[in-house]
């Protein structure tokens, strides 16, 4: 009975070449991922003109306060919608994930597309999806109030590219 052999001896510094390629390429993807997750911030914390629902006869939403009563009581509070926008990563072997929340209680009525009210709607303010796509970004919804990016084309270039510029210095050392 024969038996066959083969022995592979892996050249090391193409070996060291592919992991610094696989670590600059996964640090990058990160980076990409904390990039949209601040445009997405960015865009979201810019507000509509302010409009009749922002100026007397009461009740009226006074920005910043909350809802202005006719005894000059305020009810509800404002919780600071857009100084509320946190994002979130965390590392993955694929480059990480990155999370944007908002933990103000009316945030889904304000931006969420299905929940949306239709007078914020009506008054400028813009839905999940409108954010994402103010900033190039598609987002399908995922579960109540979760949406995720389906698709980052100018992002993935611009990492691409830092990518390929990484790889052309290493060969030109």
């Amino acid at each position: 009975m024969a038996v066959n052999l083969t022995a592979f001896i892996a050249n090391k510094a193409n070996a060291i070449f592919a992991n610094k390629i696989e670590r600059a390429a996964q640090v990058e993807m990160q980076v990409m991922s904390r990039r949209v997750g601040r445009d997405f911030i960015t865009e979201a914390q810019k507000y509509p003109p302010e409009n009749e629902g922002n100026r007397p006869p009461t009740p009226y939403w006074q920005r910043g306060v909350g809802m202005i009563r006719g005894s000059g009581v305020v009810n509800p509070s404002s919780q600071q919608l857009g100084d509320n926008w946190q994002l979130r990563g965390i590392k993955t072997p694929f480059g990480g994930t990155v999370s944007v929340l908002n933990p103000v209680t009316y945030a889904p009525f304000v931006h969420d597309d299905i929940k949306q009210a239709r007078f914020h709607g009506a008054r400028g303010w813009k839905t999940m999806s409108q954010i994402a796509e103010a900033i190039d970004v598609k987002t399908a919804n995922v579960g109540p109030g979760a949406y995720n990016v389906t698709d980052a084309p100018r992002y993935l270039q611009a990492s691409l590219e830092k990518i390929r510029l990484f790889i052309q210095n290493q060969l030109n050392k």
